[in-house]
């Protein structure tokens, strides 16, 4: 009964284990206010040569003062110290989502986990809820929607917009693209397209966005929209449409696709200028026979 919680917390675990960012600074560094005074020759008016580099340094860091010239030595980057630049490190742990949902599908330990786990759900639950069909789309309705309350995200409405457009592009190419590749039959034996989950990784990139926009406003905020990503995938394995290593796989999917929605943010700045100023947006809302919609048009 236990094993298939197993997902929900291993899905939601990256929403509370996010490392902060230290000071890369040793113990023993110099910091910024450090000063090393060296004594002005008499009668030349330069200043000495210094055991440093100035290479970068600007003249505001060297003053005279009673015959002393002051070096302030640059402080050091944050981060130094890293065996990986920081800009790899978000990648990380999607990407190990996704190789688990990959050896899943060749290791026999692996695959022993996701049939019983399955055969625990099917004794314990019967029938099926749609409530995953609705809580996939929590979380990236949560990137708008709480800008409604007065919490402010660190994006402007169009870098938010290109992010969650990008990022779901990518993750529906990627998912639908496996799927018709790696031909995995669901549990249910409905058809034969259960790896990666789609529904997981719609959350998860919903949740990953929510997360970057409002990370500094609340934890709290990042913690509910995982928790809702965390119970679309368990709830795909409980209606017996995924298995275990889908879901983690979609997980892993989902959050990588936003990380490349921001990583290809500066690019359409870059494009298309930072400033919002003069554009417009438009938000029509469409109702047909049996058929609901919402149009939107942007002026760049």
């Amino acid at each position: 009964m236990n094993k298939y919680f197993l997902l929900f917390l291993l899905l939601i675990a990256y929403g509370s284990t996010l490392p902060a960012q230290e000071d890369g600074r040793k113990k023993d560094e110099p910091t910024p206010d450090t000063e090393t005074k060296v004594p002005l020759p008499q009668g030349t008016g330069e200043p000495p040569s210094l055991p440093y580099s100035l290479e970068g340094i600007g003249p505001q860091q060297m003053k005279s003062q009673s015959g002393l010239y002051t070096y302030r030595p640059p402080a050091p980057r944050r981060g130094q110290s890293s065996l990986l630049p920081s800009r790899y490190t978000p990648f990380l742990f999607p990407t190990a989502l996704i190789s688990y949902g990959v050896m899943a599908q060749f290791n026999p330990s692996l695959q022993s986990l996701d049939r019983s786990t399955h055969h625990e759900v099917t004794e314990e639950f019967s029938g099926r809820w749609r409530i995953d069909d609705y809580t996939q789309f929590l979380p990236a309705a949560a990137v708008y929607g709480l800008e409604l309350t007065g919490l402010k995200p660190k994006h402007s409405f169009r870098d938010r917009t290109f992010v969650m457009a990008t990022s779901h592009l990518i993750m529906a190419t990627a998912v639908q693209s496996t799927k018709r590749l790696a031909r995995v039959e669901r549990p249910d034996d409905s058809d034969k397209h259960s790896f990666p989950s789609g529904h997981t990784a719609t959350a998860f990139t919903g949740a990953q966005i929510l997360f970057r926009e409002y990370r500094d406003t609340s934890p709290w905020i990042a913690v509910g929209g995982y928790a809702a990503a965390g119970i679309t995938g368990t709830m795909r394995v409980i209606n017996k449409k995924h298995w275990v290593s889908d879901v983690v796989a979609g997980a892993g999917v989902g959050i990588l696709s936003a990380e490349i929605g921001y990583l290809l943010l500066p690019v359409f700045r870059k494009t298309f200028g930072n400033s919002a100023a003069g554009k417009q947006f438009v938000m029509v809302p469409t109702a047909a026979e049996g058929a609901y919609g919402v149009g939107m048009c942007y002026t760049f």
